[in-house]
């Protein structure tokens, strides 16, 4: 993590990687980053929501970035935090047309394609006005490529 505006920079570049791709799919459907108890009760948008609710230690990178300091104590480079985001993707919209499955579709497709989120695709969010919030991010100059790998649960019964 470079700064603390890190994490929301990864939410908003994977947000507006997924914004191009279902507005070209599905009519009228946005990407969202809500809290999911905000969309129950009856939300009618078509969208597909992305919510980050967990970040953990990355393990194989813990310990690759130790600080550097010269004799006399200064700092040479900060230390960066190695983090796996966790992401709740969820797809709403009318089930009579199967928007939702359609939004899914599109969405696996989309992150299949782009399995790296690169530094440009980071600058051109940042390039975008609707996220002037993160001007003060510094992810696209301090970062190593960030992998996007979808996480399968073994699920047991019992």
């Amino acid at each position: 993590m470079s700064n603390y505006l890190a994490i929301a920079a990864v939410t908003a570049t994977l947000q507006r990687i997924l914004q191009v791709a279902v507005q070209e799919e599905v009519y009228g459907a946005r990407v969202t980053t809500v809290r999911p108890n905000t969309l129950e009760g009856g939300n009618t948008e078509t969208c597909v929501n992305i919510y980050m609710y967990m970040a953990t230690p990355n393990t194989a990178h813990r310990s690759t970035d130790a600080s550097s300091r010269r004799p006399r104590g200064e700092l040479v480079k900060r230390t960066q935090a190695a983090l796996d985001l966790q992401y709740l993707l969820s797809f709403h919209g009318n089930e009579t047309e199967l928007e939702p499955q359609r939004l899914m579709g599109c969405v696996v497709r989309t992150l299949q394609n782009a399995l790296v989120i690169t530094s440009e695709m980071i600058r051109d969010t940042l390039s975008d006005p609707t996220f002037t919030f993160l001007a003060g991010t510094d992810l696209a100059d301090t970062f190593e490529p960030i992998f996007i790998t979808p996480r399968s649960e073994e699920h047991t019964s019992e």
